[in-house]
């Protein structure tokens, strides 16, 4: 964030327009996304919520990301790890961990549970190349005459 839009929100904050961020930082990312997946994954679709548990544990665990204070998190720290991540895994798997934090991110803020913006919304999704179709050999109308004999009459 730039400097002004910092010294914008504090003085929203201290007018009281603007609400003040959690004591504790507001969690860590790793919490967020636990919060997510319990709060609104889980209650809908059990089968969903393991698989994505399984994609929070595997891609955030570990990383430093996960680790940070909420308040922590800017775009250009997931930006980082998503690009980190571009050199495991494929761009469509990048774009679906961007769209977790976007969805987690978002749902913090409709529940009150996050003040700030949504720093994964800035994040760049990325490219996607297009799968080649498969070229399956031309059909022929009747499979049992050869094309090459001529028709008779």
């Amino acid at each position: 964030m730039l400097v002004a839009e910092l010294e914008l929100r504090a003085e929203r904050q201290r007018l009281g327009l603007e609400a003040l961020p959690p004591s504790d930082g507001g969690g860590t990312l790793l919490e967020l996304l636990s919060w997510w997946l319990e709060t609104y994954v889980k209650p809908g679709s059990p089968k969903n919520y393991k698989r994505l548990a399984g994609v929070a544990r595997r891609h955030f665990a570990d990383a430093e990301l996960g680790r940070l204070r909420l308040m922590e998190v800017t775009a250009g720290t997931i930006e980082e790890f998503l690009q980190a991540k571009s050199s495991e895994v494929s761009p469509a798997t990048v774009n679906h961990i961007r769209s977790y934090l976007c969805t987690a991110f978002s749902r913090a803020i409709r529940a009150g549970r996050w003040s700030g913006r949504n720093p994964a919304l800035e994040a760049q999704p990325r490219k996607v190349p297009k799968r080649l179709p498969d070229r399956a050999p031309p059909r022929r109308s009747n499979p049992t005459r050869d094309p090459r004999i001529p028709r008779r009459i």
